[in-house]
């Protein structure tokens, strides 16, 4: 209570700003809001309603309020206790603030008649003393405004005045809402191919949501004016209001090399919003991936001893940069076209540009390696053995056997770019992973792919 009083007492003194205590005022006086005095000296009321009592002299008092806040001006106490005064009466009038902000000529202003309210204003009190604005409201492009500069004069041309303006909104631009077909939103950039431009592209500057005031719009080429005819400026109505539409033509701005910024900005007296759409030539990115050796011979895809090998992914266009993953580990130390193979794997090429974006992949191939184990397994039954491994097979009745199994070691190396093949001790010749060994002596696996090959024997006792 004690920061409220003072709170008030500062008002006083800056504004001549008093606020009813009496109960003839307990109506208006129905605050549950927040009141502040900004840093620029204007009284923002936020919620609730007002009583205002004008202060003495010409200069209106700004007076700003959210929309649905009631305000009530009084201008009877500025009257002396004389008897000639107080048979004064007040005569309101205003000066209504237009669609753009400004206020209407003072040649012809609006002027109440006790009594008889008007769009929700009403002259009421002993002599008409007492104005209120029961529904604030900015003006629209149809609809128009029931604030602005409020006048009370008395026949002795005694005038106090009150600027009541709504606390608006400033104006944001649409980068997320729905369209017309075949356009694009403001602050997608524009790829022109040189070999084939399209002939017009679209793109939309629209304001989010109902603003009001209905923010104006500008437009710029590269920090200039837009006034030629490369671009064509026109305007469509959606739920959410007024929209703008730039046509762009993509094969005038390439005969005239017309490169750079589109720049949007939407603005209303309470602030702007700006996007920028980027119109750049820009023929298709080329991923197509090669290997070669350091001195640029194309060779196969398999690693090299000496480890002359790089994966490259072609001369990326000028703006655009290069991002390398081996085996989906990014590559940060490198940005450049090429990057040296020494493992087996995937190698991920990403290029990218202020248009798109493309990812081509290559795969590094190797030699196969067998997983060769050692020692002896006696007696395994069911139990596969891996190939490398000395076993015995049981001798007692027909069909006694040993499934000998044939693994890779890389897991790199797919499977399928890999065949794998038995020699068996009666000379034969079998395809496949695992080999049923019926007979003793010594089963070979031999594993190959276009990168070489490498082999492991099992001897069975």
């Amino acid at each position: 209570m004690q920061s409220l009083v003072l709170f008030a007492s500062v008002l006083v003194a800056v504004f001549g700003i008093t606020f009813a205590q009496n109960n003839n005022y307990t109506e208006e006086y129905n605050w549950n809001g927040t009141l502040s005095v900004p840093v620029d000296g204007r009284q923002a009321i936020e919620s609730g309603k007002i009583y205002v009592q004008l202060p003495n002299g010409s200069t209106p008092i700004d007076i700003r309020v959210r929309e649905n806040v009631s305000v009530t001006l009084d201008c009877g106490h500025l009257v002396t206790p004389s008897l000639e005064r107080r048979n004064l009466n007040a005569i309101w009038k205003l000066r209504r603030r237009n669609f753009d902000g400004d206020l209407e000529s003072d040649a012809n202003p609006l002027t109440f008649i006790p009594g008889t309210p008007s769009n929700g204003i009403e002259i009421f009190g002993n002599n008409g003393v007492l104005l209120r604005v029961a529904n604030p409201t900015l003006a629209s492009r149809i609809e128009r405004s029931s604030v602005g500069e409020f006048i009370c004069e008395y026949n002795d041309h005694n005038i106090y005045k009150a600027d009541i303006n709504i606390i608006g909104f400033p104006a944001k631009i649409n980068r997320a809402g729905m369209f017309p077909s075949n356009s694009i939103r403001i602050g997608t950039n524009i790829c022109i191919d040189p070999q084939s431009p399209v002939f017009e592209v679209r793109v939309v500057c629209a304001q989010i949501g109902s603003i009001n005031p209905e923010p104006v719009s500008s437009y710029t080429f590269n920090n200039q004016p837009i006034n030629h005819a490369y671009f064509f400026i026109s305007q469509f109505m959606n739920e959410t209001g007024l929209n703008n539409m730039i046509h762009i033509y993509p094969g005038l701005l390439q005969e005239n090399n017309m490169q750079g910024s589109l720049n949007c900005v939407l603005q209303n007296r309470f602030g702007n919003d700006s996007e920028t759409t980027k119109i750049l030539s820009s023929p298709p990115l080329n991923g197509t991936m090669t290997v070669h050796k350091g001195d640029g011979t194309i060779v196969s895809s398999c690693r090299r001893s000496d480890n002359d090998l790089f994966a490259s992914c072609g001369d990326p266009a000028p703006g655009s940069t290069v991002a390398w993953y081996v085996n989906s580990i990014l590559q940060s130390g490198n940005t450049g076209f090429r990057q040296r193979a020494t493992i087996t794997g995937n190698y991920t090429c990403v290029i990218t540009n202020a248009c798109e974006s493309i990812t081509n992949t290559i795969f590094i191939d190797g030699p196969p390696t067998i997983w060769s184990s050692s020692g002896i397994v006696p007696n395994p039954g069911s139990t596969p053995v891996s190939v490398g491994k000395r076993t015995c097979i049981s001798r007692i009745g027909e069909g006694s056997s040993v499934n000998l199994v044939c693994m890779l070691e890389f897991i790199n190396v797919p499977e399928s770019n890999t065949s794998r093949f038995w020699y068996t001790p009666e000379g034969a010749y079998v395809n496949g992973t695992y080999v049923v060994a019926r007979s003793i002596g010594d089963y070979t696996c031999t594993a190959s792919n276009m990168c070489g090959s490498s082999q492991a024997t099992t001897e069975v006792l």
